[in-house]
């Protein structure tokens, strides 16, 4: 994306919004299993009472001329009214890291810390971006895990890189309902600013704060508002202020 689309489309999020939390990078790794939401609802001090349905996950579907094919239902464009994106920092268990010649030879050249101590294992992170799609048919949102979607079934191309396919595949998919509004989050993300991506510790902090910015009109940006001109991939993300 070029500087000036990238600071038209900055500027529109900002306008609406006066602080959101910092983001530090993308990785690539390809997602967090589908059922960590649920394990979490349920796991010691992150157990809570859910006050709305849980979500409708979705790998595979289409985007039709009139209609999102999502969830085994056909649904018209003009029914999507509500898109929310968070990342969700959740801590990868010591038998989930990259131990190996490899990673052991990369630590060396960079004279980091032993990839092995407990305060290198206390640092692993997996980002987990989910895009909630809010329609008028259901009160359940229907949810994209980034690294679960198999984006083939929506989108003519696609690359090697997980988060580059979903960045396209939110792109695709919002540009059929400028109609609808989105979280302040995801108005960075399709302006690629990753800093301002919001991060939140657990789903159920992401699905308090969707809440939230829907019953008080917080952070919320008109779709027909955001720059939805460029889908590349390719090009390099900016962490500029």
């Amino acid at each position: 994306m070029d500087d000036g689309d990238e600071v038209g489309a900055g500027d529109v999020v900002e306008s609406f919004v006066g602080s959101v939390v910092d983001g530090d990078s993308y990785d690539d790794d390809e997602g967090a299993d589908a059922s960590a939401d649920r394990a979490e609802l349920s796991a010691g001090s992150q157990k809570f009472d859910r006050g709305a349905p849980l979500p409708t996950r979705v790998r595979d579907g289409a985007f039709e001329d009139d209609h999102l094919v999502v969830g085994g239902e056909s649904i018209p464009w003009s029914e999507v009214t509500f898109l929310a994106l968070g990342i969700i920092d959740q801590m990868v268990k010591d038998s989930e890291l990259k131990k190996g010649p490899l990673r052991q030879m990369m630590q060396k050249v960079v004279g980091g810390e032993d990839s092995n101590s407990p305060k290198d294992r206390a640092r692993q992170v997996r980002e987990v971006y989910l895009l909630d799609v809010f329609t008028e048919r259901q009160e359940k949102p229907f949810r994209f895990d980034s690294g679960n979607v198999h984006y083939k079934t929506f989108l003519d191309k696609v690359g090697y890189v997980s988060h580059h396919n979903f960045f396209r595949f939110c792109v695709h998919l919002c540009r059929h309902i400028p109609h609808a509004r989105v979280t302040a989050s995801l108005a960075f993300f399709l302006a690629k600013r990753r800093d301002k991506v919001a991060h939140f510790e657990g789903f159920h902090d992401y699905e308090l704060e969707t809440d939230q910015q829907l019953r008080f009109e917080r952070d919320i940006v008109n779709l027909s508002e955001v720059d939805l001109s460029k889908d590349s991939w390719m090009e390099e993300w900016t962490d500029d202020e």
